[in-house]
């Protein structure tokens, strides 16, 4: 399944919404705030996909019980909205960060 849901987001990286080069993408956290933000359900379904793959993938993040997904979507749009300085790096970088604030697993 984590094979999976790494491809998943290798792919989704990738995806531009048109055939024009100023279209965003998911690789930066700029583009893919500006895709979650759309509200067509191609780009809410990219958005959900590749938070979600990354999220799936990630280590040492313990989503408590009861929270859905989109919470967990939701968490990492509000962070990329929250930290505009950030928005150039990578955007699986954010989502992780935003996941291992939220919700880090307890020391061991």
């Amino acid at each position: 399944m984590r094979v999976i849901a790494i491809i998943l987001a290798t792919l989704l990286s990738a995806v531009t919404l048109g055939s024009q080069e100023s279209q965003p993408t998911t690789q930066r956290g700029t583009g893919l705030l500006t895709v979650c933000r759309d509200t067509t359900e191609f780009s809410r379904g990219v958005c959900m996909g590749y938070i979600l793959g990354v999220a799936d993938t990630s280590k040492g993040v313990c989503v408590p019980p009861g929270v859905n997904v989109r919470q967990i979507v939701d968490l990492c749009v509000q962070y990329l909205e929250q930290h505009p300085a950030t928005r150039q790096e990578f955007s699986y970088q954010l989502i992780l960060r935003a996941l291992h604030e939220a919700w880090s697993c307890p020391a061991q």
